[in-house]
């Protein structure tokens, strides 16, 4: 049967949508390719007409999803510092963010994935971050972007990995509440 144009991208793009969500719910490494294929209605015999291994779909995702990341994260910076800052930190270091990994970003779900891969995803992952940072420091800072990444992403892991909604809460309100402060007393 042959297909209308433009149906392989089509699905390679839906596979990337829905894989990702798969992945940064449940892990890369723990989600095999049938499952994979399987959230776009596929057999795990038609991955390799998508992807020439499981590290080349990971490398696809994150770029993806990585980039929808980058675009929350430096939206509507000609809003006045303050008023972006408070944004952003309120949707990335939301409970919402916490509790629905699958719709968030890829950098706390997948970070330990990705060091567990090869240098291939390794170098593309280091220089997609390079990027967001890259954005962030254009309004606040070379260090400061770097030091906001960090504790944004720390702040999501653990408030992920404790074990009332109160105590995880409230690791996010403090991380808001410091990177606030001292990204604009930089300023």
């Amino acid at each position: 049967m042959r297909y209308a144009a433009g149906h392989k991208e089509a699905t390679r793009a839906r596979l990337l949508s829905a894989g990702g969500a798969v992945i940064k719910k449940n892990g890369f490494a723990t989600t095999g390719v049938d499952s994979l294929m399987e959230t776009v209605g596929l057999t795990g015999g038609a991955f390799y007409s998508h992807f020439s291994s499981k590290s080349d779909l990971l490398e696809a995702i994150l770029a993806r999803e990585l980039n929808l990341t980058r675009e929350m994260l430096t939206s509507k910076q000609d809003l006045p510092l303050e008023q972006w800052l408070s944004e952003t930190l309120n949707r990335y270091l939301s409970f919402e963010h916490v509790k629905h990994p699958e719709t968030g970003c890829p950098i706390p779900a997948l970070s330990t994935e990705v060091a567990r891969s090869d240098k291939a995803v390794k170098r593309a992952y280091e220089a997609m971050l390079g990027e967001i940072k890259n954005r962030l420091a254009k309004r606040i800072g070379q260090d400061a972007a770097w030091a906001a990444i960090a504790q944004c992403v720390g702040a999501v892991v653990i408030a992920r990995a404790m074990a009332s909604d109160a105590s995880g809460k409230k690791v996010l309100a403090s991380s808001r509440n410091f990177l606030k402060k001292a990204l604009l007393k930089n300023k």
